[in-house]
């Protein structure tokens, strides 16, 4: 039963979606949301002849098709990556595609994979040239993460975890992992910690209910059991304390939340600090990589480093997800292998010239936002999860990234009358928009004579995984 629940709820989310799909790629911010709720849902996919696409890379297609119908009769903001930025990302593809097509087992699948990765990025672009609607676009993924997250708790505490697939079953009997709609708890581990970095970037533009969506978020993230989330959860909360918009932290509720998880906690820490693999053995085991999971991965990956040695192949690589190829069965014979570290896995794929490829486009992303320190956090926070389960396999870290590319300032008004919401380009005539454009990096220009000076209107504030 409980295999069959999630694809059939996804199912009847995609007719509904084809029966309303005139009207929601009229809507950049209605099909945001199903894309979004596609992101999410990373581990459902379909068969699509001989291959399995996931359901996000559809629903990415109806994000495309309303960005096109949202560009008519104005000028399309221009996405410029810049130079140093298109190098790193040739690089990385470049060897990647040679490395498939020659060295890979099964070029193929190989070249499969690289398209997924391909889309991946195309995601992107894609949100980026979005950057007029970014503030709706993060209230709205707020609300459906916060949602997701919520109803993940609920079902945790109400329903045994074999019932429900939004809760995974912990490996070492303790508590229950929160697995949201994503293919296993890692990957939940890594959309909550990089959704609360663009909620500390986008803070401004965030209402106070919105910033209470975070702790249902908070929450489930420490109850994914996953350490790689953990470590970037601290990291975004700290980023917040030190500013001065970390006060939602120190409020009352905030207080009691935190008193009340450390109670629970307290209360059971003998009993679960015994169990392997239980969130209290990780808390004390968070740097141990000698026993448990921390284990596994790197035995995996001095596996992966054999190969490449082997082959003699640190240069271009052995092709794009190849180690599966080789390795069909893993370390425990249970499953197929899998290197869920982001570095080790694009070193195995595209050799040294891959990894310094995408290492350059990514610092070369981040250095192009107009707010680089308030972009840090999403750039790190999507980096560190992706050390224990690689999540560039999938669309939401682009997305996020694409999310902290522009600058997250309140929006003035620039023309027409009316209330401006925070972060939005206000109503005004086409003539009045072609002479708007927004870059990567770049905010959308302030008409003379308003804006936060002149008194305008201020901002609201793996285991186990498989790609």
């Amino acid at each position: 039963m409980r295999e069959y629940l999630l694809p059939g709820v996804l199912t009847a989310a995609a007719v509904a979606a084809a029966l309303w799909l005139p009207r929601l790629a009229l809507s950049v911010r209605a099909a945001f949301a199903v894309f979004f709720l596609a992101v999410l849902a990373n581990g459902v996919a379909l068969d699509v002849g001989p291959a399995t696409v996931r359901v996000e890379l559809l629903a990415l297609a109806l994000l495309v098709l309303a960005a096109v119908l949202d560009g008519r009769g104005t000028t399309p903001p221009p996405v410029r990556a810049g130079a140093v930025a298109m190098a790193g990302l040739a690089a990385w593809w470049a060897a990647s595609f040679l490395s498939s097509v020659l060295v890979a087992p099964e070029p193929v699948r190989s070249l499969f994979m690289l398209l997924n990765l391909t889309a991946g990025v195309a995601a992107y672009f894609l949100v980026l040239r979005l950057a007029p609607h970014h503030a709706a676009l993060v209230r709205t993924g707020t609300w459906i993460l916060g949602a997701v997250s919520a109803v993940s708790l609920v079902l945790l505490v109400a329903l045994p975890p074999e019932t429900t697939p939004l809760v995974a079953s912990s490996q070492g009997g303790g508590l229950p992992r929160v697995r949201g709609l994503a293919l296993e708890p890692n990957l939940m581990g890594g959309l909550c910690a990089g959704w609360l970095a663009v909620m500390v970037h986008r803070r401004r533009q965030l209402s106070t209910r919105h910033l209470l969506l975070a702790l249902p978020v908070v929450i489930a993230l420490v109850l994914t059991n996953t350490r790689a989330a953990w470590v970037a959860l601290a990291v975004v909360l700290a980023f917040w304390a030190l500013t001065r918009h970390g006060r939602l932290l120190r409020s009352p509720p905030a207080l009691m939340v935190y008193a009340l998880g450390a109670g629970l906690l307290l209360a059971r820490w003998g009993e679960l600090r015994a169990e392997p693999g239980s969130l209290v053995w990780k808390i004390e085991n968070l740097l141990n990589f000698e026993i448990g999971t921390g284990s596994y991965r790197v035995d995996t990956w001095r596996l992966a480093l054999a190969d490449l040695d082997a082959a003699d192949a640190w240069l271009f690589g052995l092709g794009v997800n190849s180690y599966a190829q080789r390795h069909p069965v893993d370390i425990t014979g249970v499953t197929e292998g899998y290197v869920g570290n982001l570095w080790i896995a694009w070193l195995y794929d595209s050799g040294v010239v891959g990894v310094l490829g995408f290492a350059v486009l990514l610092l070369a992303l981040w250095a192009r936002s107009a707010d680089r320190l308030g972009a840090l956090p999403v750039f790190v926070a999507v980096v560190l999860t992706s050390t224990s389960t690689n999540g560039f396999w999938m669309t939401f870290p682009w997305v996020f990234l694409a999310l902290a590319g522009t600058p997250a300032r309140p929006a003035v008004p620039v023309g027409g009358t009316g209330r401006v919401r925070p972060g939005e380009l206000p109503r005004r005539d086409p003539a009045a928009a072609d002479r708007v454009t927004v870059t990567a990096g770049a905010a959308p220009p302030e008409a003379p004579g308003v804006g936060p000076e002149a008194g305008g209107v201020g901002g609201a504030r793996g285991e186990g995984g498989h790609p």
